[in-house]
């Protein structure tokens, strides 16, 4: 006898008359048409990538935000978008801080290849506008001779100049010359002098190298473990691995402190 199957076959396999009908009548164009949809609907709307993200804040004219944005691209290690912007953006007479972050670009070969000799064109280009961390940056350079002459007349004016500008960083490093005696003549006191403004300044670096200074007795007046440990206890607090070590070992050798092994 017959037995209807699934899908309207009959019990020999054949096609029943209204499917076959209905198969004949539907046309290709409908059947990609469809397949398009649900490829669609599979891949989702469309996403504007970075970049496009980026020309589209930039052609807006707001610099800052433009800034802002490739600053983010920086961090989230997307350099190609972060360079085409950044690089937009410092040839704006009014953005220095954008010429700053292509010298560091080109001297960190951040998506492009290393390049001393370029990162110390855009540093000179933003240090000269009053950007305090390229004439850091344009100081060591300077000091260690990378993309131009080594000049350490000229690091010392730069380095003097970017702390005017408030570059605590100039500060520490300047501090770190005179207590090893670079390009200055060494000077315990001036590097402790120079240590004191960027520690005050919240360079963990800095208040660790006080701490020591006033450990040792080395530029203070005296030896004074109570400094040195309240120095090294910030500096410790702020993350900073050496004072950390430095501090537990006053604290087993009871300087300044009650003898505690066990710290």
């Amino acid at each position: 006898g017959r037995q209807s199957g699934i899908g309207g076959c009959t019990g020999n396999g054949a096609a029943t008359p209204y499917l076959a009908k209905l198969h004949s009548a539907t046309p290709m164009r409908f059947l990609s048409t469809s397949l398009a949809l649900i490829g669609l609907a599979i891949a989702g709307p469309v996403v504007a990538t970075p970049l496009e993200d980026a020309l589209a804040i930039y052609k807006k004219g707001d610099n800052q935000a433009s800034y802002r944005f490739a600053l983010s691209r920086m961090a989230a290690k997307d350099y190609d978008t972060a360079y085409r912007l950044m690089n937009r953006l410092a040839g704006t007479d009014n953005m220095p801080e954008a010429q700053e972050k292509m010298g560091r670009i080109f001297e960190e070969g951040l998506g492009v290849p290393q390049s001393y000799v370029r990162a110390f064109d855009w540093y000179n280009m933003a240090a000269n506008k009053g950007n305090a961390d390229a004439q850091e940056a344009l100081a060591t350079l300077y000091l260690e001779g990378q993309g131009v002459k080594e000049d350490q007349n000229a690091a010392l004016m730069w380095y003097r100049k970017a702390i005017g500008n408030g570059s605590v960083r100039a500060e520490e490093r300047l501090a770190n010359l005179y207590y090893i005696g670079r390009a200055v003549v060494q000077d315990y006191a001036a590097a402790a002098k120079w240590y004191r403004a960027a520690a005050e300044h919240g360079s963990a670096k800095a208040q660790e190298r006080l701490g020591a200074m006033y450990r040792l007795g080395r530029g203070v007046p005296r030896e004074n473990f109570a400094e040195a440990i309240a120095w090294y206890t910030k500096s410790a607090d702020a993350g900073n691995g050496d004072a950390q070590l430095a501090l537990g070992e006053m604290y087993r050798q009871g300087q300044g402190v009650e003898k505690n092994n066990a710290t």
